[in-house]
């Protein structure tokens, strides 16, 4: 077995030396649209493994690398330092197992192990965009073992191999190593067995004359060559190899060329727990929408209708509202519709179509003439002292024809006081803006006729300067 040892040698210092120059590179760009690698994220991975022993059983002849494969399974957690380097924990469970059959020798055994280990990586998948990609570890474990040979069969019976090449119950040779006549002799039915593959003898002592006790666990050297496959952002599928060579040489309990060693094939499944990547254009678009949610879940008045979908936004606490019909979702009720709401309304139950005033009350058509008179009223009182006459219809009495008699009392022409951008207003060209042509001047610019063509601002500039005149 010490060509296996030169070989991990060679392997471990290219694995070593390919881990230095890699984590020596430069991080490529990632672009904004890409999520980052998992970086500084913990990675789990659950997988089926199954392993072939190289050892002294089975030495002897040629052996196929299938033959005695036993299953098993493996945990793993890891955490990614930077683009390539890793490391990570591992545990296995599993069986090794190896069979020699031959003329001269016949040897089996079957060993349940436990190996729990750390390991140093390199991922090559270092750009996030790459989806399919390779990596290689190199590690030290601790492992357990417990073999067992198949030494008898089902019922009790002890194997012995002929140099015919039968198994059989009873001995061919004696003590000495004479043939025993009186074996010879039976009837192959009565002698002659099989073996059931089951091993149920655990192998407590080794064929080393000088060690017939040994110690049941030792350490390894594992190295790991596999393939990744990302299937979503942190699902990843792997497959890969390992060799593992052990620090003994008692596994299949027989020592003679050196330490045992076993390959390990396998299939696993990675999650990485970790944040999703939004792209940066994406999270601000989702933090705006964040507040229209929270806005859209506001309810100011505490009706308990959104105010997205409240058409009267701030109703008193405690009043009844509308929630059926959009048009006045979160309206206090009206129930008879007549314009007043309930908790205003001081006759309930108004007939349809009558004239209410602001507290609900039905009005008679006395009540409305009433109304209409004092309104009219009101209307020519305001005219009459404050614009123009009942008379003539012109400014002469009002409080706006006396500023016209005070502005025209004064003794000298005031064309250069008005500035430049109201001159519009003057329309009789005598250096005043009156009453009249204030209310002209707004005529024109509602109208939009030539010369008319100011701003809002300008006409309330102009109506200020009336006043200042």
């Amino acid at each position: 077995m010490r060509r296996n040892t030169y070989l991990i040698v060679a392997m471990t210092a290219f694995c070593l030396s390919t881990l230095i120059s890699n984590g020596q590179d430069t991080e490529a760009p990632v672009q904004d649209s890409l999520p980052p690698l998992n970086t500084g994220f913990v990675t789990f991975g659950l997988g089926v493994n199954g392993t072939s022993f190289f050892g002294d059983v089975g030495s002897n002849q040629n052996r196929n690398f299938t033959n005695n494969v036993r299953w098993g399974a493996k945990l793993t957690v890891e955490r990614r330092f930077g683009n390539i380097l890793g490391l990570g924990v591992h545990a296995r469970y599993g069986k090794l197992a190896q069979n020699e059959r031959s003329l001269t020798r016949n040897l089996n055994f079957e060993a349940n192990t436990m190996q729990f280990g750390a390991d140093i990586q390199a991922h090559f998948d270092n750009r996030s965009d790459i989806h399919f990609a390779p990596f290689i570890m190199a590690g030290f474990s601790y492992m357990t073992f417990d073999p067992y040979g198949d030494l008898k069969d089902e019922n009790g019976n002890t194997y012995y191999y002929w140099s015919d090449g039968i198994i059989r119950k009873v001995p061919e040779f004696d003590e000495n190593g004479d043939i025993i006549a009186e074996n010879q002799n039976l009837r192959p039915e009565d002698v002659e067995i099989k073996r059931d593959y089951e091993y149920e003898t655990q192998l407590t002592n080794s064929s080393d004359p000088d060690m017939t006790a040994y110690q049941r666990n030792t350490f390894a050297i594992p190295l790991t060559f596999g393939l990744k496959y990302k299937v979503k952002e942190f699902w990843e599928a792997r497959i890969y190899g390992s060799y593992n060579l052990t620090f003994s040489d008692y596994i299949d309990n027989y020592a003679a060329s050196g330490n045992d060693a076993f390959v390990e094939g396998g299939f696993s499944i990675h999650y990485t727990w970790g944040k999703k990547y939004i792209p940066p254009l994406e999270e601000k678009y989702l933090a705006k929408d964040e507040i229209l949610k929270t806005l859209l879940k506001d309810d100011s008045d505490r009706d308990k209708v959104l105010d997205f979908d409240d058409q009267c936004s701030h109703t008193p606490r405690g009043v009844k509202v509308e929630r059926e019909d959009p048009k006045f979702m979160g309206c206090p009720l009206d129930t008879d519709k007549d314009g007043v709401p309930d908790f205003l309304d001081k006759e309930p139950n108004t007939a349809k179509g009558a004239v209410v005033n602001r507290f609900g009350i039905t009005l008679t058509d006395e009540d409305i003439e009433r109304m209409r008179e004092i309104r009219e009223n009101t209307y020519s009182a305001r005219i009459s002292k404050f614009y123009e006459s009942e008379e003539d219809g012109t400014i002469s009495s009002g409080i706006l024809g006396e500023f016209d008699k005070e502005i025209e009392a004064r003794d000298s022409k005031l064309s250069s006081a008005i500035p430049a951008d109201l001159r519009f207003a003057d329309f009789n060209n005598d250096g005043i803006i009156q009453s009249e042509e204030v209310t002209m001047a707004i005529d024109c610019f509602f109208e939009g006729a030539d010369g008319c063509d100011v701003s809002v601002s300008t006409i309330m500039e102009m109506i200020d300067f009336f006043f200042e005149q």
